[in-house]
């Protein structure tokens, strides 16, 4: 095996490891740095995210707002997000000839569109300042022997000054962390969307129901936002913040649970008073022709039909038994989960490197001051909207900040 020595190694080649590198050459531009990525490309995440268009960052820059979006490490990202939050973001990108648009939701993507512009961007840079990045290098071995980091992959030996994880999380890398005695959280799926076998949602693909709310059964886990109906199930932000925030409690209910979903934004009262004055006032009208809440037509008649009410029929024509059928139904859905799927082939977990393990203010591992840790494999996770590359960003700015001080 050939040996391979730098100042600077980074094991991984995604969002998180590459903006580590290309912090620290922009500051220090005389240390050797080398990515290694597993597999046969990097970046692919970043290729994949947000449809292919990249949701590099979200609008939200207030530190004490923005930790809100993160289910866990929300406390240990306020003074991260103070030295480098979503502003710092756009500016970064906006500097490197990149131009950025916010989307209504508060969403930020490249105008271009697509996420390519993003990794020619990341290529640029790293051609720019001579880094190395070497694909398909699986590191298999980390040892800690004296000032220096000894790796092994399938195909090379490496030596560095420095070691930086900014990979994502795996079984490998996990158990050699935890030879280090550097502890570690347990990994689990986190942003996924639901299968069901509901009929309510048959035929009914694509449709998308505007402010729901959404909670797990026998707990406070509560989410508000846009359901989509899917082939499988449901998915859209209400559903992907739920499992977000419900992560660890929807793994160790194996996904199969049920969750209530109210899908007029009334509770069961307001519902109740707001059909029956609906009796009266379109009396005439069929129940399928007209309706009090602005909810797609096919999801309405299949909503009528799960409510044993016959579409044919008008509304003075309902029942008391009908009407509190219907306001359960809107209000207070009850939907049977079978399972996950993943998120347009974007899985993201939580758990990784235990936070305790770890330096906030540098990134740094608390027992090996040349290791440090940036990005999906710390025990850091955000909902969907560009959460989860903020923090990628945010803690290689400050892994990279404090590794170029040091040897400038």
């Amino acid at each position: 095996m050939i040996e391979n020595e730098f100042d600077i190694l980074i094991v991984g080649g995604g969002a998180s490891g590459f903006f580590t590198a290309i912090q620290i050459a922009e500051q220090n531009p005389n240390l050797s740095i080398c990515i290694l990525e597993q597999s046969k490309k990097v970046l692919e995440k970043v290729k994949i995210s947000g449809g292919g268009r990249c949701n590099v960052t979200n609008i939200c820059s207030d530190p004490k707002e923005l930790v809100k979006n993160y289910p866990r490490g929300n406390k240990n990202l306020l003074n991260i997000f103070y030295a480098f939050n979503t502003t710092h973001t756009i500016r970064w990108f906006e500097e490197h000839n990149i131009q950025l648009k916010t989307e209504s939701d508060g969403r930020v993507f490249p105008k271009s569109n697509t996420s390519q512009t993003i990794i020619d961007c990341f290529l640029n840079l790293c051609h720019q300042y001579k880094i190395t990045i070497q694909t398909e290098q699986k590191v298999v071995q980390i040892k800690a022997i004296e000032q220096a980091f000894h790796l092994q992959t399938l195909n090379n030996k490496y030596i560095c000054k420095k070691l930086v994880l900014a990979c994502s999380t795996n079984k490998i890398i996990l158990d050699e962390i935890e030879k280090l005695n550097i502890s570690t959280i347990p990994l689990i799926p986190s942003l996924f969307s639901f299968n069901t076998k509901n009929l309510l949602f048959k035929e009914l693909a694509g449709i998308t129901l505007e402010n729901c709310t959404a909670q797990i059964v026998n707990t406070k886990i509560r989410t508000e936002g846009n359901i989509l109906i899917t082939h499988t199930g449901v998915t859209g932000p209400c559903i992907l913040k739920l499992s977000a925030y419900g992560a660890k409690e929807l793994f160790q209910l194996n996904y199969n649970t049920d969750i209530i979903i109210n899908w007029n934004n009334d509770n069961f009262n307001d519902t109740i008073s707001v059909l029956s004055d609906f009796k009266i006032s379109e009396a005439k009208k069929k129940v399928s022709n007209v309706k009090p809440y602005s909810i797609p037509n096919r999801f309405w008649n299949n909503l009528l039909a799960i409510s044993s009410i016959d579409k044919e029929k008008k509304w003075a024509d309902l029942n008391k038994q009908e009407i509190k059928n219907l306001a359960i139904n809107l209000s207070q859905f009850s939907l049977r989960i079978n399972g996950k799927s993943t998120n347009k082939d974007e899985f993201v977990t939580a758990g990784g490197i235990s936070l305790q393990a770890v330096n906030m203010k540098t990134m740094q591992s608390k027992q090996y001051e040349n290791l440090y840790f940036t990005g999906e494999i710390l025990d850091i996770d955000g909902i969907t909207g560009g959460f989860n590359f903020q923090a990628a960003w945010s803690t290689a700015y400050l892994a990279a900040k404090h590794i170029a001080s040091l040897d400038s």
